[in-house]
This record gives structure tokens, C-alpha cells and sequence, in this order.
């Protein structure tokens, strides 16, 4: 459904992919793990067309999508739901016309239907009771909830997270893990996450990528992650051993 072929990116004389190969299969949740400053919110934005590789394929149901037109992209772009960083939420506008903003955009749905939408994917992350409330009403993992409904609302097959339990309590990460895995199931969506929080891609992967030094290195399923030899993703393991043994 989604595969990266021969992917290169630089930012002027700076190498971030080099040459990037990965599929994700239809219905799973991917974890790309690696470090912070690896390339893995370029590597995300490139599934989305946001940035395009000087060099390589990045293929979406069959579509490379640097080979089309814009309103052919922005098509694609439709079935793909995007969680940001920050939550990128727009502040001057409430809880329900954040997450109602791609229905809006869209032009083909009535006032009833967005707001039935709306109310459902709110209803989905627990935040019924927080439709009317502004952004900085709200506290860091339910301004990540609301980002995660925004990206639900249109009703994707693919959702693209990026750093989603980055700045957050441990408490609410684990609650905002959960969120996902529930998603996943019930919706039955492909999820493509990127991080550097090891906890994190042990609780919701099926696979677990580790992006390093612009290539993929290791690529394993999470009941397999003890068995690989990387040193860097072994670097990983220890500091969740260890997180573990202190609790």
C-alpha cells in the first residue's frame, strides 16, 4: 500500500535519507524508530507528498506520487490522515471546527453530516465534552487527541504519526498508546508511526523499523525485537530495560 524505493533527501550539503527502501503492509501499525535528528518526520512528510526525494520512488496505492498532478496528489492526500509533531492545531478556532476543518475544505458534506463526524471521532478519543473548549483551554495530551481526531474525521486508510507521545507525561503516553492500538483495531487502519520513544514502539508495533544514518537498518517484527544483533537498536532495548527495572 505504501512502499519507499531508493529514497535520497539533502537539505543543501546535508544528507538526511540515503537511500531509503520500506514497505508497509496493509492494516498494520509500522514503528520507525531511531534518534532524534535521523530523518524520520522527513521520511513521514515524504509519504504525504509534503517533500519530495531528489532521488527515488515514493509509491501510495500504486501511485508514484511525484509523477502526478497536484489535484491527483491532493486526492491521495484525502485517505491519509496526518497526526503533527506539535498538533498544529489552529488557536483561534474551537475543538469542533479544528477537527471539522478537512470536511470543511472538502465542500462536499452538509452542516449535519460534519457535524455528526465530528461529535463521532471526538466521541472516539474521549473528548465529547470538549467541543466548544479553545486550544489553549486544553492540556498537552488532549491538544494530541484532538490532532489525532482531526486526523480521523475524514476517515483515512492510512494514519501518519509523528513523535506522538514526544513532551508528554508518562501517564498520558501510555493513554495516548492505547488510543492508538484501539484504533487500530476498531477502524482497522494502517498506521505508519515515527519516534524515538522505545517504550512506546514495544506497547503498539507489529513492526518496528529502525531509520539510521539516512538507511534502514533494522526491519523486525515486535515479537522478534529481542533476537536482533544491531547495536544501535540493542542501544534501545537497554533503555527499556532498564526504564522497566525501575518500575
Amino acid at each position: 500500500m505504501i512502499e519507499l524505493i531508493d529514497v535520497h533527501k539533502s537539505f543543501g550539503k546535508k544528507e538526511v535519507l540515503r537511500g531509503v527502501n520500506l514497505k508497509v503492509v496493509s492494516g498494520e501499525c509500522l514503528v520507525i524508530l531511531g534518534r532524534s535528528g535521523t530523518g524520520k518526520s522527513v521520511l513521514l512528510k515524504h509519504i504525504v507528498g509534503l517533500i519530495q526525494p531528489n532521488r527515488g520512488k515514493v509509491i501510495v496505492d500504486g501511485v508514484d506520487i511525484n509523477r502526478i498532478s497536484e489535484a491527483r496528489l491532493y486526492e491521495i492526500r484525502r485517505n491519509i490522515g496526518f497526526v503533527f509533531q506539535g498538533g498544529a492545531l489552529f488557536d483561534s478556532m474551537d475543538v469542533f471546527t479544528n477537527v471539522a476543518m478537512p470536511l470543511i475544505e472538502n465542500k462536499n458534506f452538509s452542516y449535519k453530516e460534519i457535524e455528526d463526524r465530528v461529535m463521532h471521532v471526538l466521541d472516539l478519543v474521549d473528548l465529547q465534552d470538549a467541543a466548544f473548549l479553545m486550544p489553549s483551554e486544553l492540556s498537552g495530551g488532549m491538544r494530541k487527541r484532538v490532532a489525532i481526531a482531526r486526523a480521523l474525521v475524514a476517515q483515512p486508510g492510512y494514519i501518519l504519526y509523528d513523535e506522538p507521545t514526544t513532551g508528554l507525561d508518562p501517564i498520558i503516553s501510555d493513554r495516548i498508546n492505547d488510543l492508538m492500538i484501539e484504533l487500530n483495531s476498531q477502524l482497522g487502519v494502517t498506521s505508519v508511526v515515527v519516534t524515538h520513544d522505545i517504550h512506546s514502539a514495544l506497547r503498539i508495533a507489529d513492526r518496528i523499523v529502525l531509520l539510521s544514518n539516512g538507511v534502514i537498518k533494522v526491519n523486525t517484527k515486535r515479537s522478534d525485537v529481542w533476537d536482533v544483533d544491531d547495536p544501535e537498536f540493542r542501544d534501545f532495548l537497554r533503555v527499556f530495560k532498564a526504564l522497566k527495572e525501575i518500575e
